[in-house]
């Protein structure tokens, strides 16, 4: 055991005990330790994270769009706008799709309520904007529901279930990992 020992400090030191250089027998220097990278299941939930961030910014538009066909007010612009923010989510799903979750406790199940919720959100999106195509010209608030009107709030509130399972499993791994917690209305 002590042979080992002692070629283990020349083999790091690259000298034996007595050969320090100015005479003095060396002593091994305990090995500083260094900050592990972070873990995989770290990286891809920070990936997750990053699309969680950008997700966020299209809720106002969105529930201002609706507001405004509600109101009878700028009904083409808030089609428009609702038809960006269901490319924006589109385009999440196609991240979401491609993600690397296998270091993720659950993280299939967990990124499966991501991209539902995402992909009812953007039916509905789509649905809105179906809506204030059928109310244009005739809109006099509160604007009529229509069956657009109607299928828009069953993907919202079928987005809103994939939401609370995807934020029940998010939190819980966010807290273990020291990552931001979200609420359904976040995402």
């Amino acid at each position: 055991m002590l042979a080992a020992a002692i070629v283990l400090v020349v083999i790091l030191t690259g000298r034996s005990g007595s050969e320090r250089g100015n005479g003095q027998p060396s002593v091994p220097v305990a090995a500083t330790p260094t900050t592990s990278a972070p873990s995989q299941a770290v990286i891809q939930l920070r990936t997750i994270d990053d699309l969680l961030s950008r997700s966020g910014s299209a809720r106002g538009t969105v529930v201002a769009a609706v507001q405004q066909i509600a109101n009878c007010t700028d009904l083409s612009g808030a089609e428009t706008d609702l038809l960006s923010a269901a490319a924006g989510r589109d385009a999440l799903v196609d991240e979401v799709d491609s993600l690397a979750v296998s270091a993720i406790p659950d993280g299939r199940g967990m990124v499966a309520d991501l991209r539902t919720a995402w992909v009812e959100s953007a039916a509905a999106d789509r649905a809105y904007a179906a809506w204030a195509r059928e109310v244009a010209g005739i809109c006099v608030p509160p604007a009529p529901a229509t069956s657009s009107s109607l299928l828009a709030q069953q993907h919202s509130v079928e987005a809103t279930v994939a939401k609370q399972q995807f934020v029940a499993s998010w939190n819980d791994l966010a807290r273990r990992y020291g990552l931001a917690s979200r609420s359904a209305d976040e995402i």
